[in-house]
């Protein structure tokens, strides 16, 4: 009966989701999809940013930890760089959180850096995603463009 219980209350939890979602959420979300896994290369200048983390993410500025993460700052918008994007709520992004396994140590020095990276992109999921686009980082290396 538990179990039924719980499958019944996940099911109804989803259709909520599913029914009061921003159209705009769901189109977005599949606009990223039509990547495919495929890696982009962005080139940008990348800073280091602290943002508010749990447990409240900003809402107890005084008790919630704070988290800093690489950020990539594009020169064009999303959709000039990935045409797939254009139209889609993503297009208009001009900053993407990067997903690095360890911060490079040519990039642990203050920034901002000149930075040419390669990736997939995929939309935020998390609260300690801190821009609606991340990249998962395959190959990261600095730009002699400044």
């Amino acid at each position: 009966m538990a179990t039924c219980r719980k499958t019944l209350t996940a099911i109804f939890a989803v259709s909520f989701l599913a029914a009061f979602a921003p159209a705009s959420a769901i189109e977005g979300d599949s606009a990223l999809e039509l990547l495919d896994g495929h890696t982009v290369r962005l080139v940008g200048h990348m800073e280091t940013r602290t943002f508010f983390g749990p447990p409240g993410y900003g809402e107890n500025p005084g008790s919630d930890s704070r988290e800093t993460v690489p950020i990539l700052f594009l020169e064009n918008t999303l959709a000039e760089v990935v045409p797939q994007l254009a139209g889609t709520r993503f297009g208009d992004e001009i900053t993407v959180h990067l997903i690095l396994n360890e911060m490079p140590p040519m990039l642990q020095q203050d920034g901002p850096h000149c930075v040419a990276l390669s990736g997939v992109l995929v939309p935020r999921l998390t609260g300690h995603h801190h821009t609606a686009v991340l990249i998962d980082v395959e190959e990261l290396q600095r730009c002699t463009k400044q």
